[in-house]
């Protein structure tokens, strides 16, 4: 929605599965995910808070509101 490209962290386009395989119980590895995390839940927290209301629509012709209930209603 905020017409940014979309960053696949932990895999490669010759590796797809690499964000599933490349898991370890490693400490460095579970904080940088954690690290991950949190600078991705901050930035779509801003985003939204930030948003003039619930029908904004996103660079790809999202509307908020629909992808905030998608995401609390599909299990």
């Amino acid at each position: 929605m905020a017409g940014q490209d979309d960053v696949a962290h932990y895999r490669t386009d010759s590796d797809r599965a690499a964000d599933f395989i490349g898991a370890t119980g490693d400490p460095q590895v579970v904080r940088d995910a954690w690290e991950t995390r949190r600078a991705e839940t901050a930035f779509t927290d801003a985003y939204v808070w930030d948003a003039d209301d619930l029908g904004s629509v996103g660079s790809g012709g999202d509307v908020l509101c629909e992808v905030l209930l998608h995401m609390v209603d599909d299990p």
